[in-house]
């Protein structure tokens, strides 16, 4: 995996700023343009078969299916879209041959309601057009709907929503293989596109068994905690994974982590979740975790265990946003002076979360850095900040990535873990 302090030196230099800097400005004019339209089949237990969301935009007076996808198995659908009129509908594909029959549940959203999602330019908006929460009935078989597309065009189907409630996958699928972690970084309008992002599941929801949620860092991909998981007392615990574009502003992927996790708690009701982060996914978990307890969610997080995190930032990252012909946008959110990581500390983790601080320090030799584990420095990684309110904090002698495959860290680590069991079971 490549280290992202050699990618922020590599990237001031003039041999890359012509290519990189080039498709990175139009992904981000192509990221500005995008919006969600999202909800939930209010009844979707109720229908028989799988059920397909249908995206209709409207130009003028014509209306045409524009995407389809399955619902999670949480009801729940999203689509990504460009600034637009659009409307909804929905049917359960009960003998499973793609298209609505006469006999199948089938409902719109309204009367159909028209759903406009109007661009910047017109609406002053900043990625603030997001139209969600939508709620849709399928109504049982009798209404006749003689109007849904024919799904023999596949560029249409989509397969899966854009934002993933539990979907089940495993560490070595495709899907998480390193190339799609630098996309998420650079291109992550492509990454959006082509993946989706949410929280992915090893297995289905268990209610006797504690979600473990992973978040990994920049250019990082769920498959780098599989040591750590490998480990895991399986027995007792459920590993989750949030997997994100690493090149979004991290206010914007703390929120949608959020959101996720909030569907998810009302879907499937559990009451303890423990976070564990990688890197930048330690900023981006503490965020959460802070907004989760504002937001009044009931959810118990009384672990949260950071992976050598730069809590004090990057100055790296500063000067790539400064000088830069392009900026990767969480580059300004890592910037030490920062909005997001002052406001990430003006108030502490809530009362009961116990936060165990790991770091590295087999680090490089380096004209750039000072005493670092080879990506981030020293002294971000022990900022005062996260240090006085942290529990623990251990050092370990790798750099870092090969922490998380160190033997001392996933002793240590399972130690965390199953010491909650046993406080739970007195």
């Amino acid at each position: 995996m490549k280290r992202i302090s050699i990618i922020l030196i590599l990237c001031m230099s003039t041999l890359l700023s012509g290519c990189i800097f080039k498709d990175l400005k139009e992904e981000l004019a192509e990221f500005d343009q995008n919006y969600v339209i999202a909800g939930k089949i209010s009844n979707h237990e109720q229908a028989t078969g799988p059920v397909l969301v249908i995206l209709y935009s409207h130009l003028e007076a014509k209306r045409t299916a524009q995407q389809i996808v399955f619902t999670e198995a949480t009801g729940d659908f999203s689509f990504l879209v460009h600034p637009g009129r659009y409307s909804l509908a929905a049917f359960s594909d009960a003998n499973s041959n793609m298209a609505w029959d006469m006999g199948e549940f089938a409902g719109r959203y309204g009367a159909p309601d028209e759903i406009a999602i109007p661009s910047q330019t017109d609406a002053g908006l900043s990625n603030d057009g997001n139209v969600t929460g939508l709620e849709m009935d399928l109504k049982p078989p009798g209404e006749t709907l003689t109007d849904f597309p024919s799904l023999d065009d596949t560029s249409l189907f989509e397969a899966k929503s854009l934002v993933r409630l539990g979907t089940i996958a495993k560490l070595e699928d495709t899907i998480f293989v390193q190339e799609n972690g630098s996309l998420g970084y650079w291109k992550p309008a492509t990454f959006l596109k082509k993946l989706g992002f949410g929280i992915y599941f090893l297995e289905p929801f268990d209610p006797e068994k504690i979600p473990v949620l992973f978040v990994h860092g920049a250019v990082g991909t769920p498959i780098g905690f599989s040591p750590m998981v490998e480990a895991m007392d399986r027995d007792q615990f459920q590993p989750w994974f949030f997997y994100y574009p690493s090149g979004v502003r991290l206010t914007s992927v703390s929120t949608a982590l959020n959101e996720t996790v909030v569907m998810l708690r009302d879907t499937y009701h559990f009451n303890k979740l423990l976070v564990t982060a990688h890197s930048m996914g330690g900023l981006v978990s503490r965020a959460f975790i802070k907004e989760y307890a504002r937001t009044g969610n009931p959810a118990d997080i009384n672990l949260f265990v950071s992976i050598s995190t730069p809590w004090g930032g990057s100055y790296m990252a500063a000067k790539g946003a400064k000088k830069a012909p392009v900026a990767v946008p969480s580059w300004h959110d890592m910037d030490p002076d920062s909005d997001f990581l002052q406001d990430l500390y003006t108030t502490p983790l809530p009362m009961g979360v116990s936060h165990h601080l790991f770091f590295g320090f087999k680090g490089d030799c380096s004209l750039f850095m000072a005493n670092n584990d080879g990506t981030v420095e020293l002294e971000s990684e022990l900022d005062y900040r996260a240090q006085r309110e942290a529990r623990t904090t251990t050092g370990l002698n790798e750099d870092h990535m090969s922490i998380l495959a160190s033997n001392e860290l996933i002793d240590e680590y399972n130690r965390l873990l199953n010491s909650l069991v046993e406080k739970s079971d007195r």
